[in-house]
């Protein structure tokens, strides 16, 4: 599903390009183009007032680092200073802080200022990363799976290198120690002060003989395995054999640095060792050290594959470059065939088949329980009825044997399946299932289970093919059978199944648009699920099953616009999957990541808090990664990774951060490209696809290239239509695609192409005039229509003969805006619309000199900004107070 504020974020960014002229944008110079260095060739001098330098946490042969307060923003942050005076070292320093400054991906360090103090020594400030470092971490893993959970660490550091060796610049000192893992999940490379630009200096000598500072020995400093100052540059446990040898260097450098923190990682101690830098050194210079698989032999095969070729002594024989490694982790991590590693043809077949385990156990099951369930069931339990007495008792065994075979398949399989994504495998055994008990009748309590076991899975199976209504029937069904067995026995367990599809039920409802509905089966699944967990809640499933509950009410008051209401319903999740997780449940990991989904997307539209949502993103993508890496057979780890990289990515758009957007970016599409191969019939994967290219087009149209950006939105639409066209009931669906037209719309009208953009937002603005027709109280949709009706105003306010036309579709706007508010009282972004409706009328009055009317409108929103200005949240109100001011001022202030 899209971003619910997706067309606000196009708003926004076409704004951004049209901005009118201020005094203070009048002042904004062009940037340079990439690689022509800063405009001012010195540091400025910066009022050390500015910080509070807190308390020193690193210090190294050429600075320290100090967390400190930045006064100015109210924030902490990380200060390094040089230390020492030499010449040398400040220009070291200087470069080190441009350098980096100029990297801006999600990880690598970035830098917030830098300057010189009065008294001369440069500084710079950066952000502020808790945690630990990488070497840390290795340290803290005392066990195998834990030390195989710092593989996406070692991921996030080639995707940095990668992004780095982009621009031209190694980094040429990549040790753990150099790595901080954050306690949100972020891997941040820091510590650039021996990286080179390539592009400046292409010749790249390892050996840089520098004046030491004062009463630092290169023997002695840091011990034998740090940086030190007039040496070979780097840290030899680290580095290849041409650094230590002082021959030039490129970016294979940090290839084998990236491997060897990966040997580290996983043989829990670095490559080389030596007890004083000099036999260090001599040591790298031989490539003699024990090979992986030997240092840790429950390394797979694969993996050290990849550690051996990163670190091979020819640097031609490495990877060529730091991507292609990362490439090569993520096939390890997803369980592809890895390119370092060769297969013999045995491993080859043993591979496939354990791939595709799955699928045949599946298919085989499918083929014995068709022939058992239509054959041996239904058939011998017919003919039973027409057979004489002394042979019920063959038929009655054989339908025992039957039976225990079905209930395999609708338990064990079936969840088999589900990890696998392949749910659609039990498709026909279901419906035989469902269509047996139809048939046969009830006997037992366990005949019923089984009945409604078969009907839950089914309804899932269709549900995740989009076909909302059959799902309905079928859970429906599930739910009243398992209801009735409740009632009756007073089981939690079989209270929870119940629970269970009455929110699967509330889930369809809610995509269909039916929020009356969706609400009341959202209610009734909690209270049965909480009278479950006041009976036992010790009981597997139980906490889930309320957790579950909150959720699916949650996402319902979202939907109804009440977001206060939505973020404690979410926040109630994230207590009970951390109770989960205290009582080993199997959900807790998958609650974990939707509860932590759920708290960014809140903070990042109902409280406009990016840095909270990027911390909550983040941690979605620890969780997943951990997972995908434990349980590489299952694709829906790696789909969670991709969704959160996706998330991070939009949060970065937001930030205005396209370079870091779009590294998250390309990490997810090329994992949900590989997803929707293996699985063309799930319609989450294909709509998260969708999503993903939808947000490489809001980089590109922010970056105003416009072809490119048509073109991903061409293709996120495209894959949206043919969903809506498969699944017409699906009002989410219908919905996705005409924020897509919406998109397209933007690209026309930026580019002149006036009609086009009308007529592509009319378009959508019909199909949403259906879904709000469909359900009026679904606010979402409402406000989705408000949109549309200012999109197609915008267009033409862009031909000064159709300024009339532009007025009736604000006002149209402006009365959808005005019924919102007034269903939402609290909706701090429904009365910034209704502001912003009425500012915009002015507007375009006082383009068309009605002065008088321009006037009502900007005094009629002025006065609600003063509202706005008085609520919690209600920022915004207080920026609309100045501007609206500003504007009555100029006509003369408010009308009488």
């Amino acid at each position: 599903m899209h971003d619910p504020t997706a067309d606000t974020v196009v708003a926004n960014a076409a704004s951004d390009d049209t901005e009118p002229a201020s005094a203070a944008n009048a002042r904004v110079r062009p940037a340079r183009p990439r690689g022509e260095g800063a405009d001012y060739e010195t540091l400025h001098v910066v009022d050390p007032e500015h910080y509070v330098l807190v308390r020193e946490i690193a210090r190294g042969g050429m600075g320290r680092i100090h967390v400190a307060r930045d006064r100015r923003l109210g924030r902490e942050v990380a200060v390094k200073e040089v230390l020492g005076d030499a010449a040398t070292a400040r220009r070291r320093f200087e470069r080190e802080a441009r350098i980096t400054a100029r990297l801006q991906h999600p990880s690598i360090v970035s830098v917030h200022e830098a300057g010189t103090w009065p008294s001369g020594e440069p500084f710079y400030a950066m952000k502020l990363v808790p945690g630990r470092s990488l070497e840390e971490a290795i340290g803290d893993a005392r066990t195998w799976s834990e030390r195989i959970a710092l593989v996406p660490a070692v991921i996030a550091i080639a995707d940095a290198m990668a992004y780095a060796h982009g621009h031209r610049v190694i980094h040429r000192d990549l040790k753990p120690r150099n790595v901080l893992v954050g306690e949100y999940g972020e891997t941040v490379v820091i510590d650039w002060g021996l990286a080179k630009d390539l592009a400046a200096d292409p010749a790249t000598s390892s050996f840089e003989l520098v004046a030491s500072l004062p009463g630092v020995s290169s023997e002695t400093s840091s011990g034998p395995g740090e940086t030190t100052i007039g040496d070979v540059i780097g840290t030899p446990a680290y580095m290849p054999p041409e650094q230590a040898d002082g021959s030039t260097v490129d970016e294979r450098a940090d290839v084998y640095a990236i491997g060897a923190i990966l040997y580290h990682v996983l043989a829990a101690r670095p490559p080389f060792a030596g007890s004083t830098k000099t036999e260090l050194l001599a040591a790298v210079r031989r490539g003699i050290r024990e090979p992986l698989a030997e240092a840790a032999p429950e390394v797979p095969s694969e993996l050290a594959a990849i550690v051996e070729r990163a670190m091979a002594r020819d640097a031609a024989a490495r990877y060529g470059t730091a991507r292609e490694l990362a490439e090569d982790l993520r096939r390890f991590q997803t369980g592809q065939l890895v390119g370092a590693h060769t297969y013999s043809p045995r491993q080859l077949l043993r591979r496939w088949l354990r791939r595709h385990r799955t699928a045949l156990i599946a298919g085989a099951a499918a083929l014995v329980a068709a022939a058992a369930i239509g054959v041996v069931a239904v058939t011998r339990i017919v003919e039973a009825n027409h057979r004489v007495e002394e042979q019920r008792a063959v038929a009655v065994t054989n339908q025992q044997k039957s039976e225990e075979l079905m209930h395999f398949m609708l338990t064990d399989l079936a969840k088999q399946l589900k990890r696998a994504g392949r749910l659609d495998l039990i498709d026909s055994i279901a419906r035989r299932a469902s269509t047996y008990y139809d048939q046969r009748g009830a006997e037992s309590d366990d005949d019923l289970r089984l009945g409604a076991a078969a009907r839950a899975d089914l309804g899932q199976v269709f549900g995740k093919r989009g076909d909302l209504v059959a799902a309905s029937v079928e859970l429906e069904k599930a739910r009243a059978i398992f209801a009735t067995l409740a009632a009756r026995t007073g089981d939690p367990v079989t209270e929870v199944a119940a629970a269970n599809a009455s929110v699967d039920l509330a889930g369809m409802e809610l995509a269909r648009g039916d929020l009356p509905l969706a609400t009341m089966r959202a209610q009734d699944a909690l209270a049965m699920a909480e009278r479950a967990y006041a009976t036992d809640r010790t009981k597997p499933g139980v906490a889930h099953a309320v957790l579950s509950a909150h959720g699916e009410l949650g996402d319902i008051l979202e939907t109804r616009g009440d977001l206060d209401g939505a973020i404690a319903e979410y926040q109630r999740t994230l207590e009970l999957a951390a109770e989960e997780a205290k009582a080993g449940e199997g959900h807790a990991a998958q609650d974990a990541i939707d509860a932590h989904g759920d708290l960014a997307r809140m903070a990042r539209h109902a409280k406009h808090d990016l840095p909270a949502a990027l911390r909550e993103s983040r941690e979605v993508l620890r969780i997943a990664s951990e997972q995908a890496v434990l349980h590489a057979e299952n694709p829906s780890w790696r789909a969670d990774v991709a969704s959160a990289h996706g998330d991070i990515g939009h949060i970065l758009i937001d930030q205005k951060d396209y370079a870091g957007a779009e590294a998250e970016l390309v990490a997810a599409t090329a994992i949900s490209d590989r997803l929707v191969v293996e699985d063309p019939s799930n319609t989450d994967w294909a709509s998260s696809r969708s999503n993903l290219y939808e947000k490489v087009g809001m980089i590109r149209f922010a970056r105003k290239d416009y072809p490119g950006a048509a073109a991903a939105y061409r293709t996120s639409h495209d894959i949206d239509a043919a969903l809506a066209a498969r699944h017409p009931e699906s009002g989410d669906l219908q919905r996705d695609e005409s924020l897509m037209a919406n998109k397209l719309g933007d690209v026309q009208l930026a580019m002149n192409d006036i009609d086009g953009a009308v007529a592509t937002y009319r378009a959508a603005l019909a199909t949403r005039e259906k879904l709000v027709a469909r359900d009026p109280s679904n606010a979402i949709w409402r406000r989705d229509l408000f949109y549309s009706h200012v999109k197609v105003a915008g267009a033409f306010e862009s031909d000064p003969k159709r300024q009339r036309l532009a007025l009736d579709e604000l006002h149209a706007a402006l009365a959808i805006a005005e019924d919102n508010a007034a269903r939402n009282p609290s909706n701090v972004n429904s009365a910034a619309d209704v502001i912003g409706t009425h500012e915009e009328i002015g507007n375009l009055l006082v383009d068309s000199h009605d002065l008088a009317g321009a006037r009502t409108e900007y005094a009629a929103a002025l006065t609600l900004s003063h509202q706005l200005a008085a609520r919690p949240g209600g920022s915004e109100g207080k920026d609309y107070e100045v501007a609206l001011t500003g504007k009555l001022a100029k006509l003369g202030g408010a009308p009488r």
